[in-house]
């Protein structure tokens, strides 16, 4: 089985359209450099009274 290591967290902020954040992955022992996997996730406003999801 393949090991993937968290080799970067990026987060991008913004008031208006939300939050988007950026994990980036390798394999174990491989060069950092070239990610084996990225995970997407977006979070915004979903509510009348600012809340998030």
């Amino acid at each position: 089985m393949v090991q993937l290591n968290l080799v970067k967290v990026l987060l991008l902020s913004n008031e208006r359209t939300g939050d988007v954040r950026y994990e980036i992955f390798s394999k174990e022992g491989e060069n950092p450099d070239y990610p084996e996997k990225i995970i997407v996730y977006r979070e915004g406003n979903i509510g009348e009274h600012g809340e998030r999801g």
